[in-house]
């Protein structure tokens, strides 16, 4: 368990924890601007009311998820902010409070996944074709600078099963990706997860 007093941890988990509330925020509004208009257009013109009732859910689960993430944000702020004099008690207490908001932002995400994996991607492998998902893809992908990308791309392959691993860089401009992965981006993720985590992984 990360000690309240150690700030330097609290401010690489506060770090840690803003880079994947901005990609997870990120991958929402890819969503819901890019792949749940088109879908619900599909939707409503077949009269699909249950499909309909499922994509609204995706857009308020959403809009739940994002006061969470808030919350935990200013949790790891308040633990990691350097300025504030050591206090056992108070410190105690905001870390216990962040571990509860970790534990049910973690649990609304489960369900969120768990709805989206199960009815919004049945969806989308019913009223979306081949071209209309390569053409949204491709949007998505152009949604990202180079640099978003370079810092999403060890953070996806981390621990991703190596037979996942070779199939996502056999896709266009994989081999480039893959050598910058393995040659510069791979060290310096995995030294900065071990600072990250230190206490963990002890």
């Amino acid at each position: 368990m990360t000690p309240v007093e150690d700030r330097a941890a609290w401010r690489a988990l506060a770090a840690r924890f803003e880079f994947f509330g901005a990609v997870l925020h990120k991958h929402h509004t890819s969503e819901d601007e890019q792949i749940w208009p088109l879908l619900l257009r599909r939707v409503d013109t077949a009269g699909d009311a249950q499909g309909r009732a499922t994509l609204d859910a995706m857009e308020a689960e959403h809009a739940e998820i994002d006061p969470l993430l808030t919350a935990c944000s200013e949790g790891f702020r308040q633990l990691a902010d350097s300025t504030a004099l050591p206090d056992t008690e108070r410190d105690g207490d905001a870390r216990a409070a962040l571990e509860i908001r970790l534990v049910a932002t973690r649990e609304r995400l489960d369900c969120h996944l768990g709805h989206e994996e199960r009815d919004a991607i049945a969806l989308i492998q019913r009223y979306l074709t081949a071209p209309d998902w390569h053409a949204v893809d491709t949007r998505i992908q152009q949604s990202y600078t180079l640099r978003e990308s370079l810092e999403v791309l060890p953070w996806v392959l981390h621990e991703l099963p190596a037979g996942g691993r070779e199939r996502l860089l056999t896709l266009p401009g994989g081999k480039a990706l893959g050598a910058a992965w393995r040659m510069l981006l791979r060290p310096r993720f995995e030294r900065r997860q071990r600072r990250t985590f230190r206490y963990i992984a002890g």
